[in-house]
């Protein structure tokens, strides 16, 4: 591809023309030029003072903003410390306009940002630009690629300057390359424990490093290179001599930063120094806070869930993505309950992928879980019910729970599992899809709430008071290797009965606390994802309030 100003010369020559009529000077970076980028140096003039400014163009101008870097600019929460970059738009993607110049630019935003950077207008509200966004130093590192350390919610006390850290690492991982892993601990000079890292963390790491901490007062003044460590040599002179010992110089800066508007904590990054050769070589890395808060503050409906207790009995094309979806909302405890393995004929309607197949599903989709979210405690159950030792497994499964989601499709295990949640008083929701994947339905059994219960649903079905979702109307298939006839149909047509079935779980789990996800108005849900004309559609669902049926025994 070319770039934009050799493929519309009329377009560049307009914005140099604007930029000359409105009284900027500027010269062009002929040597960027010729590499096919296009640089201005412009002299900026406000309030008295002048400032060398550098625009960069993207590649696709118009279609992308310029960037306009000003070091000398007062410093602010709209300019990066390091490389004086500055933000000109709240959200610029969504906000920038292929109608809008450079010109125009340099005299509405630019002069917004240098305004709102004085001291006495520090705060000042100016639209179109991001006022309620904390100042973080910590966002314009230049990280080495898939780097992170975790660090914990900790309050590191301020008498406490210096001192060494116990770093867990990833499996696998080469520190010198791209460094993953974990604080564990926070030592003081003396060698004292004086943070720790959440347990739920701490033991996935059996491979340690140690290494080295220091206090600074304020973020570095300068983000790479032996600069970054100019505060710290006063802090702890030690730090300026890379220790290796076997494995990569390890330095955590800890600071204080604005991490919410007006609101400052301490935050940290990692210089790593390694050997190449007879060589020092260096990078950043990223650090990312390790806590239930942080992982929930996207979610804040959600926070009722951290303590329930649920059980899945059915780990095929609903269960599965039903398992992941509770996991990553966040829900206490998850028991699994499937009888079967994974199969390569799985994979298309499944959660995981190649990996999987020929272990058992409770194992594979529990170990993925507990591992990728660990405030989630994971318990599976390889037994299929019917069998010898239901009551022993089933008094391991039901313990403590709170609600039974069946997405075994099996009418002999749903009578019975609605009839265990009804004697325990635990909610009972179910999941099922057709044939083809061309629908499905969804359910629930609220005890003391809803009128009806799993039996009367079935009764409802008979009357056709409640439809029976789309089916398609083809034999079943038996792959190769697999021992049980299934139908055909979509994984993602399935996923919408998935994702009702977990919408319903976590608004009957949330009922009655503030703050939760709210409650649905209906008890039964059928969804047509196909038309009678063998066409997908998109997702149409029939609302039922689940009353009891004159001729359902089960309320006698």
């Amino acid at each position: 591809m070319r770039p934009w100003f050799e493929k519309s010369p009329g377009l560049l020559e307009e914005e140099l023309e604007l930029l000359r009529t409105t009284g900027y000077s500027f010269t062009l970076n002929e040597v960027q030029r010729a590499a096919g980028r296009l640089v201005l140096n412009v002299k900026y003039d406000i309030d008295g003072e002048q400032h060398n400014l550098t625009v960069s163009f993207p590649d696709n101008y118009p279609y992308f903003p310029v960037e306009i870097y000003a070091p000398s600019f007062p410093s602010g929460p709209h300019k990066d410390p390091y490389t004086g970059l500055l933000c000109t738009l709240k959200e610029q993607l969504k906000t920038w306009s292929t109608r809008d110049t450079l010109a125009g630019f340099l005299a509405t935003q630019v002069r917004k940002v240098f305004l709102e950077h004085q001291p006495d207008k520090t705060h000042m509200a100016e639209e179109g630009l991001a006022a309620d966004e904390a100042a973080q130093a910590t966002g314009y590192f230049p990280y080495r690629a898939s780097t992170l350390v975790f660090t914990g919610p900790w309050a590191i006390p301020v008498e406490h300057r210096f001192g060494k850290l116990i770093i867990g690492l990833e499996e696998g991982n080469d520190p010198n390359k791209e460094l993953r892993g974990a604080v564990l601990e926070v030592l003081d000079a003396a060698g004292n424990a004086i943070a720790k890292m959440d347990e739920l963390l701490a033991k996935r790491y059996t491979k340690k490093i140690s290494g080295r901490w220091a206090r600074l007062n304020s973020p570095p003044a300068k983000a790479s290179g032996d600069g970054i460590f100019e505060e710290a040599l006063k802090v702890w002179p030690a730090i300026g001599k890379p220790r290796y010992k076997g494995a990569p110089d390890v330095v955590g800066l800890l600071f204080p930063e604005e991490t919410q508007p007006k609101k400052y904590e301490d935050n940290w990054v990692f210089v790593v120094r390694y050997k190449k050769k007879a060589e020092t070589k260096g990078y950043i890395a990223r650090a990312d806070r390790f806590s239930q808060e942080s992982y929930q503050a996207r979610v804040p409906r959600l926070s009722p869930i951290a303590g329930k207790k649920v059980l899945i009995v059915g780990l095929g094309a609903i269960g599965s993505n039903c398992a992941w979806q509770l996991a990553r909302a966040g829900v206490g405890t998850l028991h699994l309950l499937d009888y079967d393995h994974v199969q390569l004929g799985n994979l298309p309607r499944w959660q995981l992928g190649l990996a999987a197949v020929g272990l058992s599903k409770t194992d594979a989709l529990g170990q993925h879980l507990a591992y990728n979210y660990p405030f989630v405690e994971i318990l599976g159950f390889t037994h299929r019910l019917g069998m010898f030792d239901d009551c022993k497994v089933l008094t391991q499964a039901l313990e403590g729970v709170e609600l039974i989601l069946d997405a075994t499709a099996e009418k002999c295990v749903s009578n019975f599992l609605s009839d265990l949640a009804k004697e325990r008083g635990i909610s009972y929701v179910w999941a099922t899809g057709t044939p083809g994947s061309y629908g499905g339905a969804v359910g629930r059994v609220v005890p003391n709430k809803t009128e009806g219960c799993w039996k009367c649903y079935q009764h409802h079905l008979y009357d056709e008071r409640f439809r029976n979702p789309p089916h398609e109307d083809l034999p079943e298939i038996q792959p190769v290797g697999c021992f049980h006839p299934t139908f055909t149909g979509t994984g993602f047509d399935m996923d919408h009965v998935s994702l009702a079935a977990v919408r319903l779980v976590i608004s009957t789990l949330c009922s009655g606390q503030e703050g939760g996800y709210p409650d649905f108005d209906w008890d039964v849900g059928v969804v047509d994802l196909w038309d009678g004309k063998n066409t997908p559609i998109a997702p149409s669902w029939t609302k039922y309030t689940l009353t009891r049926h004159h001729n359902c025994k089960a309320h006698d």
